[in-house]
């Protein structure tokens, strides 16, 4: 097919290329993992994914690859553990961890490997690591496909003592987005403050950084780059219509969780009166 010998294709599996990995830094890392991802969706969409079998192998390889950049001491101790351990090791920690994997990937990663769900790495299971994810529209329905797997994960602190549902307080995810279910599994963990901060607390703060990520008003802001480009060039009414509705229901949501963490643990506010 005429897709395979694409410039984009023949590129990530020339730089998949273990002599050429080894030169790769964290960045790069990144970027090939995010390229790999969106190739594996349009292979998958025409129907090519069967007919690539270096896709798959290609796909664990890179995610490896920036997992490891991210959470090792040193490059030397991310490549030794990339091509000197084996291919699966650790592999269900770098499919949940990165925002972009596909849900076809993680699917069949999570058929194969669930014998990881249990497995640490720095105290975290790939529930803690799931739940870091930005960015991520499927992030609740794997937080209830991992819980429904694995509950006992919900309840395991890592290194820090944070749980999943801390992670998630603190990635900014909301209560419809897989909180309530955390919660759910952990009902204590409302209450169970990290260095001093409420889940409340915890939560305000990652909306607030979420905030100024995403104002409009600031012009070195990535979302508002990218908007005013679509708005100067193919944006329409109606797509500024439903980007606003999306804005005010997340901002809903965000109101909603605040308020349900707030009655779960008050004190906060006793503090302040």
């Amino acid at each position: 097919n005429s897709f395979l010998q694409t410039k984009p294709m023949r590129k990530i599996l020339h730089a998949s290329s273990p002599r050429n990995l080894r030169a790769l830094k964290a960045h790069d890392w990144q970027l090939l993992a995010e390229s790999a991802c969106l190739l594996w969706g349009k292979l998958e969409t025409e129907g090519l994914l069967s007919f690539v079998p270096t896709a798959y192998p290609t796909l664990c390889l890179l995610l490896k690859g920036h997992f490891y950049f991210s959470y090792c001491d040193s490059p030397q101790i991310a490549i030794t553990r990339i091509f000197e351990e084996q291919p699966i090791h650790n592999l269900l920690h770098a499919a949940a961890s990165f925002h972009a994997t596909p849900d076809s990937f993680l699917k069949e990663v999570l058929e194969h490997h669930k014998n990881q769900l249990l497995s640490p790495i720095d105290g975290k299971t790939p529930l803690h690591l799931l739940c870091t994810r930005l960015n991520a529209n499927s992030t609740e329905h794997w937080i209830r496909v991992f819980l429904e797997l694995c509950q006992t994960a919900a309840r395991l602190t890592d290194h820090s003592g944070r749980l999943p549902f801390h992670h998630a307080c603190e990635s900014g995810i909301t209560w419809s987005q897989g909180l309530s279910d955390l919660l759910k599994a952990t009902p204590y963990a409302a209450v169970a403050h990290i260095n001093g901060r409420s889940p409340f607390q915890l939560a305000v703060i990652a909306y607030e950084d979420k905030s100024d990520q995403e104002d409009p008003l600031r012009g070195t802001s990535r979302w508002s780059a990218t908007r005013r480009r679509r708005t100067c060039q193919d944006q329409t009414p109606d797509d500024d219509q439903q980007v606003e509705n999306q804005d005010q229901n997340r901002s809903l949501d965000q109101i909603n969780t605040l308020f349900r963490l707030l009655l779960l643990d008050p004190t906060v506010v006793a503090d302040l009166v």
